[in-house]
């Protein structure tokens, strides 16, 4: 059984991510448990097409998803989903697009525990089931939404049903109740919720882990003023906080679950007609600092994050190179010992200090 202080990043499975992943000590990977949901086929954005295209087919996408996934975390155990691709999607022979992804990730040596939900039909459920019958030791997540988490009272025989479903017990499920996006006026909903599911739940202490999680970061940097230092809540953090505060009334503490510097809805875009800009995304105890720049079009370009590093170094809250991978190549950056980067580097600069600083912040909790 894991215990409050356990931590599951919930990521997208994309490069930027999983290098950050790569980066991390030891130690600090100890502490984790990674649940990648993979995304949807990307598109693509010709140039003489007025709209974007599918950049390969679904069993592609997947089978370059693992690969990814196996290079980065080797063979340490991993939360799969796949919540962004439809539950009808298939790949060829009509093989179940999830079974062929775990097939594809176990073939390889990696290690992934199949996630599902209440959400899921029962084709799902039975390649979650097969996959768990066929691969020893497997263990399970179950991811319950806002809605489950609220209306606990018709949640909790849906729950056991599900268990008997893939044939599994608590003793082997990682439950998370996951919230999504929290705005700053739904904190108090939240923790009220899931303090609600938790004093409700069957058998607290034999899940193999129990995990609130959330996100309060924005999906869009537009309302956030260029060439600025702006300070956004971590509103997860909060819930998370503010349960810590009632653990004498709870039969058991839950773990911290969130989505690292990101929003948890992919916003898809065509970048020909979006300006992109330079941003550092910098975790503190409670908030991000976000350092924002200008668009990559005008002034320095990609070079701003030369600067933009510098702004962040002078920040009392900045840890120092030693802290992290991330915090070390800002400091390079700073210097122009490094290269500028670009967005998907910036993306695992961003998440590999965020995983370490919050693995560290929930290491000192008591």
């Amino acid at each position: 059984m894991y215990n409050h202080k356990h931590y599951i990043p919930i990521l997208k499975g994309k490069r930027g991510e999983l290098s950050a992943l790569m980066r991390l000590s030891d130690d600090v990977r100890e502490r984790i448990l990674p649940l990648l949901d993979i995304q949807r086929v990307p598109l693509v954005f010709p140039k003489n097409s007025p709209t974007g295209v599918l950049k390969c087919s679904l069993e592609e996408h997947l089978k370059q998803s693992a690969e990814k996934i196996v290079k980065a975390l080797g063979d340490a155990p991993l939360l799969l989903d796949t919540t962004d691709i439809p539950l009808e999607a298939r790949v060829s022979g009509q093989k179940h697009y999830f079974r062929y992804l775990l097939d594809a990730l176990s073939a390889q040596g990696s290690n992934p525990y199949p996630v599902t939900g209440l959400d899921r039909d029962k084709e799902y459920n039975l390649a979650v089931k097969g996959f768990v019958a066929r691969t020893k030791g497997c263990n399970v997540g179950i991811r319950l939404l806002a809605d489950d988490i609220e209306n606990y009272s018709d949640t909790m025989p849906l729950l056991e049903k599900l268990l008997n479903t893939i044939g599994v017990s608590p003793k082997e499920c990682f439950l998370i109740l996951d919230h999504k996006a929290i705005e700053g006026a739904g904190v108090d909903k939240a923790v009220e919720t899931s303090e609600d599911f938790i004093c409700n739940l069957f058998s607290p202490n034999d899940w193999r882990s129990l995990t609130v999680a959330g996100s309060g970061f924005p999906q869009t940097m537009q309302g956030i003023e260029r060439k600025s230092i702006s300070r956004l809540r971590r509103h997860e953090f909060s819930v998370w906080s503010k349960l810590q505060k009632k653990k004498k009334d709870l039969p058991r503490q839950p773990s911290l679950g969130d989505y690292g510097i990101t929003h948890p809805d992919s916003l898809e875009f065509d970048p020909r007609k979006f300006t992109m800009g330079g941003k550092i995304r910098y975790t503190t105890e409670n908030e991000w600092i976000i350092v924002k720049g200008t668009s990559f079009k005008t002034g320095e370009k990609g070079l701003q994050y030369h600067s933009l590093s510098k702004e962040l170094i002078k920040m009392t809250e900045f840890l120092g190179a030693d802290f992290s991978w991330g915090d070390e190549y800002v400091t390079k950056c700073a210097a122009k010992k490094v290269g500028p980067g670009n967005l998907e580097m910036w993306i695992c600069i961003d998440t590999n200090h965020h995983i370490c600083f919050v693995t560290e912040q929930l290491a000192n909790v008591a």
